[in-house]
């Protein structure tokens, strides 16, 4: 797997592309989490059409976020942006794991979507 972590005014943006596993994904959230340790920024997250997160990380995962969040979080959104509809139907097995999460997450096929749902 292959990344890149971007850093605007509005939001901290993450693309991914290749092969992906649970522990990537948790050492993105790390570099996230130095970046902006009370969530204080929104994230925006770009997954080209090849990328796929075997379905037993989703757990993991927002294992992972848990273990990072603090008691002044500050809950801003975590937006995904998916590039077609396989990836949208896992995106959406992902958000049944990340309800427990304290801050919104919602999935898009487009990143202006996911941009004006993140400044709302």
């Amino acid at each position: 797997m292959a990344f890149r972590i971007e850093k605007t005014e509005d939001f901290i943006e993450v693309h991914l592309w290749g092969n992906g596993n649970e522990w990537e994904v948790m050492d993105i959230l790390r570099k996230l989490h130095e970046m902006a340790p009370h969530k204080e920024i929104s994230d925006l997250w770009q997954i080209s059409a090849e990328y796929v997160v075997p379905l037993e990380a989703f757990l993991s995962i927002v294992n992972e976020i848990t273990r990072f969040l603090s008691n002044d979080m500050i809950a801003n959104k975590s937006a995904i942006v998916v590039a077609n509809h396989f990836q949208m139907a896992q995106a959406r097995l992902y958000l049944e794991e990340a309800k427990r999460l304290p801050f919104e997450t919602a999935v898009f096929m487009t990143r202006e979507e996911a941009i004006r749902w993140l400044k709302t």
